[in-house]
């Protein structure tokens, strides 16, 4: 299936026809659902849940603690910051980018311990929100 493991990972669970993966170093804890693929992870990342039918998505390094739910693609979550880590989300159903040249960028808070939902709106935009912040 042409899944690249880099060293230090570990603690990798594939669902059925997950192919096409790239594993930056130290990565760990992912488990994927039926069907994912073409996915790349920079150094570190880890503690991520995926559900069915999730592909084309792009990490920066030390992404962690995010649950994906199914059919997310054509998305990129980056961190261009080298201490710092983009943690504590969850991805709602049919979160996606235009096509694979074009992703959708989710930019997520750093280094936060709330949780941030990510969900798109009826218009096509994504909103990222922590509910406790809803009035």
């Amino acid at each position: 299936f042409q899944n690249i493991i880099e060293s230090g990972c570990c603690l990798i669970t594939f669902g059925q026809g997950c192919h096409r993966m790239q594993f930056g170093q130290d990565c760990g804890w992912l488990t994927f659902g039926q069907g994912c693929g073409w996915l790349t992870f920079g150094q570190g990342c880890y503690n991520m849940q995926f559900g069915q039918g999730c592909h084309r998505m792009q990490f920066g390094q030390n992404v962690r603690y995010i649950i994906f739910d199914n059919n997310i693609y054509n998305i990129e979550i980056p961190n261009n910051e080298d201490s710092s880590y983009i943690q504590n989300a969850h991805i709602f159903n049919g979160v996606h980018g235009n096509d694979s040249a074009n992703k959708l960028v989710i930019n997520l808070a750093y280094n936060v311990e709330y949780t941030q939902f990510v969900a798109m709106k009826s218009d096509g935009s994504v909103h990222i929100w922590n509910p406790a912040d809803v009035a």
